[in-house]
């Protein structure tokens, strides 16, 4: 792997700096701080991938930097970078570009205010003028969550032209977004050369396949084959990082897709017990539970969600249902 053998020349010319200060002499101390410098710019050049995505826009101006502070700090700071990159490695979560909105539980602390603002219940069932329906799904095209898709998947079975026109020319561009995200990637992925970021670009292909199915615009035909690219870059992602519980927590639900109710149990529990967040994951091992009928299970996770299971609107009327008063 390229990145480790960046990581083993840089601690191997840092470890040959060091021993040229035993020679307590000027020459010593000019070879010392030759070989340091080259050590830092090389681990510079190591970290640079895994720093975080608003630096990697000038990677000149990040190796400058890195490199000078790595090397005015010595080996203190070049141990203390190794350590700093490690732990922000595991703890960031990638971001994704996604042209839909995602709403969790943990982005609010009180039970949101719900107002109408164009008539919800109208917008559900596509009543009213056309022109009032075509309003409706132009301003439903700016909301870009999985509800409103589902609203404008109807306006297709429309009379009117126009509404069915409207409704096709919004999904039309949400899913041509989405494919022009996996076309990106796909060519990064068959173009990388390191090990870790291409897990990385496997993760972002099998959630943006995902994406395809969870917002309902893979056509019945293409669901297959959608779902075999979910699973085909899933299991590359684990098989270059097996301790990302992202990726078991997508395959989890693949597998919940597809009513394979052990293998998605196997891989929630998997997710985890590799930390992935506990919240996320219990109302998905909860429907597991409920397809299996243990309902024990399914009251002693809502009870451990508690007041997080209250605050979220969405599984509300599930805690309040199950958790022990």
């Amino acid at each position: 792997m390229q990145s480790n053998k960046l990581l083993n020349y840089a601690i191997f010319t840092e470890g040959a700096a060091l021993t040229f200060l035993f020679l307590n002499n000027i020459y010593g101390y000019f070879l010392f701080f030759l070989i340091h410098f080259i050590s830092s710019f090389t681990l510079s050049v190591f970290l640079f991938p895994f720093s975080p995505s608003n630096y990697k826009s000038n990677k000149t101006s990040f190796l400058i930097i890195n490199t000078l502070l790595i090397f005015s700090t010595f080996i203190i700071g070049f141990i203390a970078s190794i350590i700093l990159y490690t732990y922000i490695l595991k703890k960031q979560e990638e971001k994704r570009f996604l042209p839909f909105s995602h709403i969790s539980h943990q982005s609010f602390f009180d039970f949101p205010k719900i107002k109408r603002v164009f008539g919800e219940s109208a917008a559900r069932n596509m009543t009213g003028s056309d022109n009032y329906k075509v309003r409706l799904l132009t301003m439903l095209s700016d909301l870009k969550i999985k509800e409103t898709l589902e609203v404008i998947h109807k306006g297709i079975s429309e009379k009117n032209d126009e509404v069915r026109l409207t409704s096709f020319s919004i999904l039309n561009k949400f899913t041509s977004t989405i494919n022009n995200i996996i076309k990106t990637k796909l060519e990064e992925f068959e173009n990388c050369t390191d090990s870790l970021y291409k897990s990385k670009l496997a993760k972002e292909l099998a959630f943006s396949y995902w994406d395809l199915i969870y917002f309902g615009l893979s056509d019945k035909e293409l669901e297959k084959y959608v779902i075999s690219m979910i699973e085909k870059y899933t299991n590359i992602a684990i098989e270059l990082n097996s301790s990302d519980a992202e990726v078991f927590f997508l395959k989890g639900k693949i597998y919940l897709y597809k009513n394979d109710i052990d293998e998605a149990e196997e891989n929630f529990i998997t997710s985890i017990i590799l930390g992935y967040d506990k919240e996320k994951i219990y109302p998905y091992l909860a429907e597991v539970y409920f397809y299996k009928k243990d309902y024990k299970k399914i009251k002693d996770i809502m009870n451990e969600l508690g007041l997080i299971g209250k605050l979220d609107f969405k599984l509300h009327p599930i805690t309040s249902m199950w958790i022990t008063k």
